[in-house]
């Protein structure tokens, strides 16, 4: 009986043996198991991070763009009406001193050098210069200077002062008018006063 016993001790070592390598054996591949869905599963966690931190990177980079945007319209925007301002202000003063030069003996003499000209252009033919309404007060002092000066004509598009001439007898009209002066003035003004918005 003893060898029956040591037998089935024995016997049971054996199935107790077989059954804990059997039990490490199903640990170990519970533990590789286990390993490989962790692994897995923060392989699939970074992956998602990724998508979700570079979807919120476009976002937040289409936000500050938009916001780039808006500013950079909105300061466009200030610069623009700055530069009206500017522009409006330094044209009231020259206006405000054209229409002082007006009232002076000097602006006289300016009539007589546009409509001499003029007479250059024109050669012999008479021509007819057009001014503002007050200026026709120069017309007979012009006229005695002037011999190829037919008549003067009052024109209502002439504010500031000056004069245009026209003659029948050919097709080209002259403009000296301190109002296209100012008008090329600004246009130079805007051109070369570093206020331009790009």
């Amino acid at each position: 009986m003893e060898t029956q016993d040591k037998s089935l001790s024995i016997f049971l070592e054996c199935i107790n043996e077989s059954a804990r390598k059997e039990i490490d054996s199903i640990f170990e591949q519970a533990d590789a198991f286990e390993k490989q869905e962790l692994e897995k599963a923060k392989q699939e966690a970074a992956q998602k991070s990724w998508e979700y931190i570079k979807s919120e990177s476009i976002k937040i980079k289409t936000q500050t763009n938009r916001r780039i945007s808006e500013a950079s319209i909105a300061m466009k925007k200030q610069l623009t009406e700055k530069r009206r301002e500017i522009a409006n202000t330094v044209f009231s003063k020259v206006s405000e001193k054209l229409a002082a030069f007006t009232a002076t003996e000097g602006y006289r003499d300016f009539l007589l050098k546009s409509v001499q000209r003029f007479a250059e252009i024109y050669k012999e033919l008479p021509f007819t210069i057009m001014v503002k309404e007050a200026d026709l007060q120069y017309g007979e002092f012009l006229k005695e200077k002037v011999k190829t000066l037919a008549a003067v004509e009052t024109d209502g598009s002439i504010v500031l002062g000056g004069c245009k001439a026209k003659s029948s007898e050919s097709n080209i009209e002259l403009d000296d008018t301190l109002d296209s002066r100012l008008e090329h003035q600004k246009n130079w003004f805007y051109e070369n006063s570093q206020l331009i918005i790009k």
